[in-house]
C-alpha cells in the first residue's frame, strides 16, 4: 500500500449525466467536462488520456463506462479519481461499497471533486459513504416525486411523451400552472379523411400512406425535425394509437381515458376493427374486445345461450380469400399483405350453439348477424312500429289510456275476488251438509271435485301495477320502436346491442326460425295501445291527429 501511495497522482476523470429524471437538474456532460478540464489546468495535475464518459444511470449497477474505471485503477492506470460530485461516482450501495474496498486495497488514492478532497482516511471513507447514501436515497426520492407526477398526468387525461400528430403541446393554463394539449385542426381534418378510408377495409398500409401523402398530411413540426411526409411505419403508428379513440395504455398496462375536452377521432370500437384488420387483435398490453349486436340476446329452444364466431377475411390482389390475422403474407401468392395495392378486408359475425357443435346428429346450423338484424327490422316493422299519428295519438293519451285499463283491471280484479269468495262460502256449505249427516260421502266427494275444477278453470288476477314514472317511460319506448329500423341497418354493435335491451326483445334460434319474445313492459305497453284503439272513439283519435298536424297543444 505503501508503494501505491509513493507513486505519481494519475487521475482519471469521470463524467456522467444519464437520460433519466434523475439527472434533470445536474450540468451536461460538456459543462462538466470543461470545470473539471479548469481543475486540471488550475492545479496542473496529471491525468488519465481518456475521459471515463458515461451516459447510464447510477441508480443501477453494471455501468459499462464505470467498469473501465474500476479496472484501470486495478491495473494501476490511475490511481486517483477526478469527478464533478461523488453521486456521479454511484447511486446504489453495490458501486459504492467496491469504491471503499478499492481504497482499503491501496489502489485508489483519493477521489477529487470541484468542491473537496475524500482522502484515503476513516473519517473521509465515512463521509463517501454518507454522500453514496444520500444521493442513493435522493435517487429514490425524485423517482417517486417523478412517478406521481407522471400519475396524475394520466389521471388528467394526458400520456407521456409529445402529442402525437393532430395534437399539439400549449403553454401552462393560467389556472393549474401545467401544460395541455390543442387540436392541430388542418392535421385533425386530414387524420379523419385516413381513417374514414381505412375503415372501408380497402387499403393496406402502403396505399393508406400514399393517400396520407396525397391528402398532405405531414408529421408534427418540431423545432428542425418533422413537417415531413409520413412512412408506412408513422402510419401504421397513427393507425394502431388508441389516443384517437379517447384513451391510452402505459407500459404497466393501466388504462386511462383522454382529457374530457379533447375530441375523439374514432369510436372504440372503430379502433378495434382497424386492430383486427392489420393482424393486432392480441396485444401484449390489451387484448381487443370484438363486439357483437346481439350477444346473449339469442338462445336456443333448451335455453342455451348462443356463442358468437367472428371471421375475418382478406381478399388479396391475386383474387385468393383467406384469413389474415396470422400471416403477413398472401398464402397462394406469397405477396405482403401490408403492401397490396386493392386488399378487400371482409368481416362476419355468426351466432350458433356450443352445444350443438359436439353433436353428430343434426348439429344447429348458425345465422349471420346481417341476417338477424334484417329479420329483427322485419319483426319491429310488422309488430312494434306504429304509424306517427297513433303514435302521436298514444302519447298524448297514455294517462287516459293507462286509468282506463287500469280501471278495467279493477273490475276485472274485483270480480275475480267476488267469484273466490263464493267458491269459498260454497265449499264451507258444503262441509256442512256433510258434517251434519245430510248427504252422503260420495256426493260430498263429487261436489268438491266439481268445485276444484271450477275454481282452476278461472284464471288469477293479473298483476298489472305500472311505474309511477310510466308515460315517460313508455315515451321513450315509443320513440325508440320508431328508430330501431335504422338503428339496425346504420347502427354498429354497441348501439343495436344497448337498442334491443332497452327494448326487452329476447330471440330463440332452433336453426330454422328466429322467434321474438318481448319484455313484459313492452307487452303491456303495446297491449294498453291496441286496447285504446279499440275502444277510444275512432273520432276522437282522428281529432287528436288533427290538432297534432296543425301543432295545436
Amino acid at each position: 500500500m505503501d508503494e501505491i501511495k509513493r507513486k505519481p497522482i494519475t487521475y482519471g476523470i469521470y463524467i456522467r449525466k444519464s437520460s433519466e429524471s434523475e439527472d434533470r437538474q445536474v450540468q451536461s456532460l460538456v459543462r462538466q467536462k470543461t470545470e473539471l478540464r479548469e481543475i486540471v489546468d488550475r492545479d496542473g495535475l496529471v491525468v488519465h488520456q481518456q475521459v471515463f464518459e458515461e451516459r447510464q444511470s447510477a441508480f443501477r449497477t453494471g455501468r459499462e463506462v464505470f467498469s473501465e474505471l474500476v479496472d484501470a485503477t486495478r491495473k494501476g492506470e490511475v490511481n486517483a479519481w477526478l469527478t464533478w460530485h461523488a453521486n456521479r461516482l454511484s447511486r446504489n450501495p453495490v458501486d459504492g461499497g467496491q469504491i471503499i474496498h478499492l481504497m482499503d486495497e491501496g489502489f485508489l488514492d483519493h477521489i477529487r471533486t470541484r468542491e473537496r478532497i475524500y482522502e484515503n482516511t476513516p473519517q473521509d471513507k465515512l463521509m463517501l459513504h454518507f454522500e453514496f447514501g444520500l444521493s442513493k436515497n435522493d435517487s429514490e426520492e425524485k423517482s417517486k416525486i417523478v412517478r406521481s407526477g407522471i400519475k396524475r398526468r394520466h389521471e388528467r387525461g394526458y400520456p407521456s411523451g409529445v402529442p402525437p400528430i393532430g395534437f399539439l403541446l400549449a403553454g401552462s393554463s393560467a389556472s393549474s400552472g401545467r401544460s395541455f394539449w390543442v387540436l392541430d385542426k388542418p392535421q385533425w381534418k386530414l387524420l379523419r379523411q385516413v381513417f374514414q378510408r381505412f375503415l372501408a377495409g380497402r387499403d393496406s398500409v402502403l396505399t393508406i400512406t400514399n393517400y396520407a401523402r396525397f391528402v398532405g398530411l405531414r408529421t408534427t413540426l418540431r423545432g428542425r425535425s418533422g413537417g415531413r411526409f409520413p412512412t408506412r411505419s408513422t402510419i401504421h403508428r397513427i393507425l394502431t394509437n388508441p389516443i384517437y379513440a379517447g384513451y391510452f395504455i402505459t407500459r404497466e398496462g393501466i388504462r386511462y381515458e383522454l382529457e374530457k375536452q379533447l375530441p375523439r377521432l374514432i369510436t372504440e370500437e372503430e379502433f378495434n376493427r382497424i386492430r383486427i384488420i392489420l393482424g393486432d387483435h392480441n396485444s401484449a398490453k390489451e387484448r381487443t374486445t370484438r363486439p357483437s349486436a346481439f350477444g346473449g340476446l339469442i338462445t336456443t329452444p333448451q335455453g342455451e345461450t348462443l356463442g358468437t364466431d367472428h371471421k375475418f377475411h382478406l381478399v388479396c390482389d391475386c383474387g385468393h380469400k383467406f384469413s389474415h390475422l396470422h400471416t403477413k403474407h398472401c398464402p397462394r401468392c406469397g405477396s405482403e399483405i401490408a403492401g397490396l395495392s386493392r386488399p378487400r378486408f371482409r368481416s362476419y359475425v355468426y351466432y350458433y350453439s356450443l352445444a350443438s357443435r359436439r353433436r353428430t346428429v343434426r348439429p344447429l346450423r348458425s345465422i349471420e348477424e346481417r341476417r338477424v338484424r334484417d329479420l329483427a327490422r322485419d319483426h319491429i316493422r310488422e309488430n312494434l312500429n306504429l304509424p306517427d299519428n297513433i303514435k302521436q295519438w298514444a302519447i298524448r293519451y297514455l294517462p287516459e289510456l293507462q286509468d282506463q285499463v287500469l280501471r278495467n283491471r279493477q273490475r276485472e280484479a274485483e270480480r275475480h275476488a267476488k267469484f273466490q269468495q263464493d267458491l269459498k262460502e260454497k265449499r264451507r256449505r258444503l262441509t256442512e251438509l256433510y258434517l251434519d249427516g245430510l248427504i252422503t260421502k260420495k256426493d260430498y266427494e263429487q261436489e268438491a271435485r266439481s268445485l276444484a275444477i271450477s275454481g282452476a278453470t278461472v284464471k288469477s288476477s293479473p298483476d298489472f301495477t305500472l311505474s309511477v314514472d310510466w308515460k315517460k317511460e313508455a315515451t321513450q319506448i315509443l320513440d325508440l320502436v320508431g328508430e330501431m329500423d335504422l338503428i339496425l341497418q346504420h347502427g354498429n354493435a354497441g348501439e343495436v346491442k344497448q337498442a334491443m335491451e332497452s327494448l326487452g326483445i329476447q330471440m330463440v334460434w332452433d336453426g330454422e326460425e328466429l322467434k321474438f319474445n318481448h319484455s313484459t313492459k313492452l307487452r303491456r305497453l303495446m297491449a294498453i295501445i291496441e286496447q285504446g284503439r279499440r275502444e277510444m272513439p275512432a273520432a276522437k283519435r282522428r281529432k287528436t291527429s288533427e290538432l297534432d298536424d296543425s301543432g295545436t297543444t
